[in-house]
C-alpha cells in the first residue's frame, strides 16, 4: 500500500517540474558586469637611447705599503677594511736603533758646529795677524783652510743628522693617500726589510671616492657615441662632461650618476672593442673595487617620445600592444613601438597619443571591444 503512494506523489509532482524547467530556459542570460580598470595617460617625455653595457670598478688610486727601513714590526695600528686618512701611521717598526743613530748623529753634528767656529775664529784673527805682520801668509793661509774644512766638516754632519732623522721617521709607516685598508700581511714580532728592491709587503689601500668604472664598447656603439659626441648631442653636466648611469646587482632603475672621464687611444683588435673609464662618486661606499655593476651611456640625441607604466605592456606572440579605452568606455586594441625602460616606465616611440587613457590595472581581465569601468588607481577593481 506504502509503494503505489509514492508513485502517485512523484506523478503528480512531474507536471511542476516540467513547468520550472520550461521557465528557466526560456529567461534571458544576464551579461557580466563591465571589468573594472584602472587607466593613465601617455607621459611625454625629452628622452636619449642608452647603451647598456657591463662594467667593471676600481680604484682611482692604489698603494702598495711597504717600509722605508728595515726592523722587527712593534705594533700595528690599524683594522682590516678600516677607512684612514693621508698619514695615519699603520705600522710601527722597533725605534730603538734608529733613535740610537739620531742621537749619535746629532752628536756629531754639533761636535762639528763647535770645530767649525772654532776654525772660522782662527781665520779671522789669523787676517788680523797678517795685516800686523805677526804672522807668516803661509800660516795665515792654512787657518783659513781648515776653516773652510770645517764649514764642510759640519755641513756633512747636518745631513747624515737629517739622514739620521728620516731613517727614525720612517719606522712609522703611515699610509700617503685616504682610502680603505686591507688585512695586515705581516704580523707584530716579524722582520721586515726596507732594501729597495727587497721590501717586504706590509698591506695595501686602495681609495673610496671617487671610483672609476671600466667598460668595453664595441665598435657600432663606439662610433654612434662619436659622432654624437662631435654633433654636440649628448648629455653634460655643468662642466660639459658626458653623462653616464650605473647600478649594481641589487639595485633598479640605474640610480648612480657619473660622467664620462675618457676612452682609450685605439680599438683592441681581438675584441673589436674600445675600453671606457667613468667616474661615480661613492659617499654611501658601497662601490667596492672589483664589483661587477651595468652602466648606461647615451646612445641617440634628445628626442621626446610618451612613458606609460610598464604593466600596461601586453604581449600576443611577437605582437606588443596595449588597451586603450575609447569615448564610448569599451576597450580597443593599440599596437605598439616600444624603446627602453626608463624610471619605472616603458618608452613607447609609436601608437598612443597624449590623449589615450591606457589600461594599466586589470589588463588582463579585458576582452577586446567589451565595456570597461574606469575606476579610480586608489580603489580596488571590481
Amino acid at each position: 500500500m506504502r509503494f503505489p503512494l509514492r508513485c502517485l506523489l512523484l506523478l503528480c509532482s512531474l507536471p511542476f517540474l516540467h513547468s520550472c524547467n520550461r521557465g528557466s530556459a526560456e529567461a534571458p542570460p544576464v551579461p557580466p558586469p563591465p571589468t573594472g580598470v584602472t587607466v593613465a595617460k601617455p607621459v611625454a617625455e625629452d628622452l636619449f637611447d642608452w647603451e647598456e653595457v657591463t662594467g667593471r670598478l676600481d680604484a682611482v688610486q692604489s698603494v702598495e705599503i711597504r717600509p722605508r727601513v728595515s726592523g722587527h714590526i712593534a705594533e700595528i695600528k690599524f683594522r682590516p677594511g678600516q677607512m684612514v686618512k693621508k698619514g695615519d701611521v699603520l705600522f710601527v717598526i722597533d725605534r730603538r736603533p734608529a733613535k740610537a743613530l739620531l742621537d749619535a748623529a746629532t752628536a756629531q753634528a754639533e761636535r762639528a758646529e763647535a770645530a767649525a767656529a772654532n776654525a772660522a775664529r782662527e781665520a779671522k784673527r789669523a787676517e788680523e795677524l797678517l795685516a800686523s805682520k805677526a804672522i807668516s801668509s803661509e800660516e795665515a793661509e792654512t787657518r783659513r783652510s781648515k776653516s773652510t774644512e770645517g764649514a764642510a766638516a759640519f755641513r756633512a754632519a747636518v745631513a747624515a743628522k737629517e739622514s739620521a732623522a728620516l731613517e727614525y721617521e720612517f719606522t712609522e709607516v703611515v699610509t700617503p693617500i685616504d682610502g680603505v685598508t686591507s688585512r695586515e700581511m705581516v704580523t707584530a714580532g716579524n722582520y721586515v726589510s726596507g732594501v729597495a728592491g727587497f721590501t717586504t709587503l706590509l698591506t695595501t689601500v686602495v681609495s673610496a671616492d671617487p671610483i672609476y668604472a671600466y667598460a668595453d664598447l664595441d665598435e657600432a656603439a663606439f662610433l654612434r657615441y662619436s659622432k654624437l659626441l662631435t654633433e654636440k648631442k649628448l648629455p653634460v653636466d655643468d662642466q660639459g662632461r658626458t653623462l653616464i648611469e650605473m647600478q649594481l646587482m641589487d639595485e633598479t632603475d640605474y640610480p648612480r650618476k657619473g660622467y664620462i672621464e675618457s676612452l682609450d687611444n685605439r680599438i683592441t683588435a681581438s675584441t673589436g672593442s674600445i675600453t671606457l673609464r667613468a667616474v661615480f662618486p661613492n659617499q654611501d661606499k658601497r662601490l667596492t673595487p672589483g664589483l661587477y655593476a651595468r652602466l648606461r651611456l647615451p646612445g641617440s640625441g634628445k628626442y621626446s617620445a610618451f612613458s606609460i607604466a610598464e604593466d600596461a605592456i601586453q604581449t600576443n606572440q611577437s605582437l606588443k600592444f596595449v588597451y586603450v579605452v575609447d569615448e564610448k568606455n569599451t576597450a580597443q586594441i593599440r599596437p605598439v613601438e616600444l624603446g627602453a625602460r626608463h624610471h619605472g616606465q616603458r618608452i613607447v616611440r609609436k601608437g598612443v597619443a597624449a590623449e589615450d587613457r591606457v589600461i594599466v590595472n586589470g589588463a588582463k581581465k579585458v576582452i577586446p571591444t567589451m565595456p570597461v569601468t574606469i575606476v579610480p588607481a586608489t580603489a580596488p577593481a571590481p
